[in-house]
């Protein structure tokens, strides 16, 4: 037999109400709003919070209700055999898909700058079976046509180009050349990519800094 407890059993019920007066008691002749804070972003920050205040849980939308959870592993080595060697780690220890951070230079990513490069990098991935995603910056439109030569124009192969030259501006606080030379580029790509791949994942609105 269990008797469960109940910390707050000794406590009588309060409101929201009850606390601020005794708030303001304490505050003498500051304003309430004093309590208040915000984020850096700018969103407010009250100095208490009910259940009441709790946001509606977000609604999945109805194509995602029984999609899979996706164990994605993060490739980065500058090397592309080693880069590889780690892929193909990730996939067969349980990860579902790649993302592949590209960076010519090796210094933050793989140092692949053609489309033989990336396809080494990719040697041995069923791109059917493994969907592969990139995260190239700047270069993604480029890094979009290496995936594609990959791919081989196979339309079953489940690819995510990733094209997101705003996150690339907003971590890099300049773009090599007009940003919007850059939109412009993305959208003629993604147009382009969604022809041959029709289930392709095209553009990424990430937001990462």
């Amino acid at each position: 037999m269990t008797d469960p407890a109940t910390l707050t059993a000794a406590f009588p019920p309060t409101s929201a109400a009850d606390w601020r007066a005794l708030v303001e008691k304490t505050l003498k002749d500051a304003p309430f709003e004093s309590l208040q804070r915000q984020t850096a972003e700018g969103l407010p920050i009250a100095p208490l919070y009910e259940g009441s205040d709790q946001a509606p849980a977000f609604t999945l939308r109805p194509f995602d209700a029984d999609r899979p959870w996706d164990i994605r592993g993060r490739v980065t080595h500058p090397d592309a055999a080693q880069a590889n060697t780690d892929l193909m780690t990730d996939l067969e220890g349980g990860a579902a898909s790649a993302l592949i951070r590209i960076d010519p230079t090796g210094q933050t990513g793989v140092a692949v700058g053609s489309a033989q490069g990336l396809e080494r990098v990719l040697n041995g991935v069923m791109l059917e079976l493994a969907p592969v995603a990139l995260d190239a910056g700047f270069l993604g439109p480029q890094a979009a046509d290496w995936l594609a030569a990959a791919a081989k124009g196979s339309p079953a192969a489940k690819l995510f180009f990733h094209l997101d030259p705003l996150s690339a501006f907003a971590r890099a606080g300049e773009s090599p050349g007009p940003i919007e030379s850059h939109l412009i580029s993305a959208a003629t790509v993604a147009r382009r990519m969604a022809n041959s791949y029709p289930d392709a994942g095209l553009f990424l609105a990430s937001g990462q800094v």
